[in-house]
């Protein structure tokens, strides 16, 4: 049982993010007094986690661990999320982290232009690790667990994959309409994530239409 503060918020941590027990102790030790050890983030970045979680919510491989996340540790600009590693016995050895998270992850869009995956996420390989960030945004998710070569071959297999199913991938730097996700998605869902991540005042009015509505002068 823990005892002190400092353990009783060290657990607390670790059963919100699966942080292995030390490493929620040393966090928490760094950590002001009271301090949040859960930052909150910027819109954009609350966003880009709720799409992803949604778009990881149907995992088409068997996981140990729920989602197939180890843990996450959650920062103010970006979040880590650590996978779990492929299982040494599995029935179909092209069931990979890789080649799941790239098909559940990567936008595409159908023959009647609707998104599947994360809209507007790009993946990039930087300093060994795998990034997803979203096109003129500062938000970001770092995959961690992920071999760096396994994930390019991973992205080149759903690519070929996606276009003999008649998709369009939608992840590189291609014309518009795939060159942004501002027409990405059912317009009333993504009405209702924001006002469920955002409390009610000027940054969900922004959010909402307000910078755009400025902009051309019908603010």
């Amino acid at each position: 049982m823990k005892t002190t503060a400092v353990e009783r918020r060290a657990e607390l941590l670790r059963l919100y993010t699966g942080l292995p027990w030390q490493s929620a102790l040393r966090r928490v030790e760094a950590a002001a007094p009271g301090s949040l050890l859960i930052p909150r983030p910027d819109v954009d970045q609350l966003l880009l986690e709720a799409r992803l979680m949604a778009a990881l919510a149907w995992r088409r491989i068997t996981t140990l661990h729920p989602w197939g996340i180890e843990y996450v540790v959650p920062r103010s600009d970006r979040l880590l999320i650590r996978f779990e590693a492929n299982p040494v016995e599995r029935l179909d050895p092209d069931e990979t982290q890789a080649l799941d998270l790239a098909e559940a992850l990567l936008p595409r869009a159908d023959e009647y232009g609707d998104i599947k995956g994360v809209p507007g996420a790009r993946t990039h390989v930087e300093r060994g690790q795998v990034m997803l960030r979203v096109l003129d945004t500062s938000a970001s998710v770092t995959l961690l667990g992920l071999d760096p070569d396994e994930w390019l071959r991973a992205v080149d297999v759903q690519d070929q994959q996606m276009g003999a199913y008649g998709m369009t991938p939608c992840h590189r730097d291609l014309p518009a309409p795939f060159g942004s996700d501002a027409p990405y998605g059912d317009p009333v869902l993504t009405r209702a994530l924001v006002e469920r991540v955002t409390s009610p005042g000027e940054v969900r009015d922004r959010v909402l239409g307000g910078t755009i509505a400025e902009l051309v002068g019908l603010g």
